[in-house]
């Protein structure tokens, strides 16, 4: 994120955790660099997860200008790229 909007959004970068920002301050800040330019993409998947009460996963996803196919690759590059932070920590 180019530019700090929110003091959740501080914390949250400060000190790499993002539990530190809601799943809308979230959103919020992907949209407003998208918009200002400092972040570009042409394609763009947004995965949910709602874990209730600690029962069943709730799942769901929005995407603008992806192909199935696309959305399964770049879930397979993230999960390489999660993998190797998790392998820093």
């Amino acid at each position: 994120m180019a530019e700090i909007r929110s003091i959740n959004a501080l914390r949250a970068n400060r000190h790499d955790d993002n539990t530190l920002i809601s799943p809308a301050e979230c959103l919020e800040d992907v949209a407003e660099d998208l918009r200002s330019g400092a972040s570009q993409c042409n394609k763009l998947l947004v995965l949910a997860l709602d874990t209730g009460d600690g029962g069943d996963y709730d799942i769901t996803f929005a995407a603008s200008n992806m192909h199935v196919t696309e959305m399964i690759a770049l879930l397979e590059v993230a999960k390489a790229t999660f993998l190797d932070h998790l392998r820093q920590e």
